[in-house]
């Protein structure tokens, strides 16, 4: 599944502002200075990613969007695979003949000032969307019912200060049913904080388990003279995709005496705590992506350039990127790496308009990144004047450079870059 628009009317210090996605882009990249909403964006998308049915809950620790006054729309369209598991008698049960589904489910939502919500998930592919209200909320019930995670949002505030895990703590990691798939959509939706000490009883409770597991093989094997079972470790996908991004980073388990978990990097054995800023960043969401397995659907990250020099960058982006087979990747980034994997076409600039911004000029935002990071952006792309007629405030509209914060631009993307030759 993909997010091929969005629409923000009104909301928090948004107005006007639409996104149009490629139907193709797999990674999509949001870009800016601070303060500009890359994060809002990121939590927009995640609270609607529950009220379309792939996501079991909100919990965002600035509040849910749609608790708030707003007016926004986001469409979504499935793979072709996902929409083939709905009924295709569904739609003539609650449409009617006439007319083709083309995948896609519409939310819509706004709360105004009386605080009385509106929202409605409509389906397109009728003359008269109506009609299509029943037959899209029949498609976001059994998307809801999928038993595999769908959605996952990591956040940017992420630490990782050594832990303790406490003997209590410990017993309730054994008792832990890790592999249920009720447990794991009740966790994929929750904050990246919530997720770390979460994540180190995982593994421990994980392997106790297993081995636990592998030992009442082999016994009853030799009670019964039969083959001996083959061992299968339970991490080895997470081992090789760490590998993938961090040749010299090798997962060794979980060390169940000190209840941490191992890493061998260059031959020197250390617990997690130990590793540098950037293998720890790219350990612990690597992590999270393997424990959720999210391979078809939404994963929205923020900030993944955190303490990752540009080389590693492009490699982490692009692993990124493709992790997610059959679905999307929207980055919140400060990133021309990140940028320069999406491609122009997938990226979206978001630019402050406030007092005199147009002083600086509508295309501000990149050249200003370029000549801070000092390095070609998007290899052989030329941009030409991409942003000089984005901006959509009232402010810049009327001549009056006030002093407004609360007004964004129109469309902050690279409409018109073009390659070279």
């Amino acid at each position: 599944m993909k997010i091929l628009e969005l629409r923000i009317d009104e909301w928090r210090n948004f107005r006007d502002v639409r996104l149009t996605v490629p139907p193709d882009a797999s990674l999509v990249c949001l870009i800016g200075e601070n303060g500009t909403g890359k994060s809002n964006i990121l939590e927009l998308l995640a609270a609607a990613a529950h009220r379309l049915g792939i996501s079991s809950g909100v919990d965002i620790p600035r509040g849910d969007p749609f608790q708030e006054l707003h007016a926004f729309t986001v469409v979504l369209q499935l793979t072709e695979s996902e929409a083939a598991l709905v009924s295709p008698e569904l739609w003539t049960q609650h449409v009617g003949p006439a007319g083709e589904w083309d995948r896609t489910v519409r939310l819509e939502s706004r709360r105004g000032a009386d605080g009385d919500p509106v929202q409605q998930v409509t389906a397109a592919g009728a003359a008269d969307p109506q009609p299509t209200r029943s037959f899209a909320e029949q498609v976001v019930q059994q998307l809801r019912q999928r038993e595999e995670t769908q959605h996952l949002y990591l956040d940017a505030d992420r630490a990782y200060p050594p832990l303790q895990i406490q003997p209590y703590q410990y017993a309730e990691a054994l008792s832990q049913p890790y592999e249920s798939i009720e447990l794991t959509k009740q966790w994929a939706f929750r904050p990246t904080r919530a997720m770390y000490e979460e994540w180190i009883k995982y593994f421990l409770g994980r392997e106790v388990s297993h081995d636990t597991e592998y030992v009442q093989q082999i016994r009853r094997a030799r009670e019964t003279g039969g083959p001996q079972p083959q061992f299968e470790d339970p991490f080895s996908s997470y081992r090789d995709a760490v590998l993938q991004v961090l040749p010299h980073v090798r997962f060794v388990g979980a060390d169940t005496t000190n209840r941490t978990i191992l890493f061998d990097t260059a031959g020197s054995q250390l617990s997690f705590p130990k590793l540098s800023g950037g293998e720890r960043e790219i350990a612990f969401l690597i992590g999270q992506i393997e424990r959720f397995q999210l391979r078809r659907g939404l994963l929205l990250l923020d900030e993944p350039e955190l303490h990752l020099n540009p080389d590693l960058l492009r490699t982490w982006v692009a692993w990124l990127r493709d992790s997610v087979q059959e679905g999307q990747v929207w980055l919140a980034t400060h990133s021309l790496e990140a940028v320069e994997v999406a491609g122009p076409s997938s990226t979206f600039a978001l630019r402050l308009c406030r007092g005199r911004a147009a002083d600086k000029g509508a295309g501000a935002v990149l050249p200003n990144l370029w000549r801070a990071n000092r390095e070609p952006v998007f290899g052989g792309w030329r941009l030409h004047r991409s942003h000089q007629k984005t901006c959509n405030c009232p402010s810049t509209r009327s001549g009056d450079r006030g002093t407004s914060t609360s007004w964004r631009c129109d469309r902050p993307r690279f409409p018109d870059a073009t390659p070279d030759g």
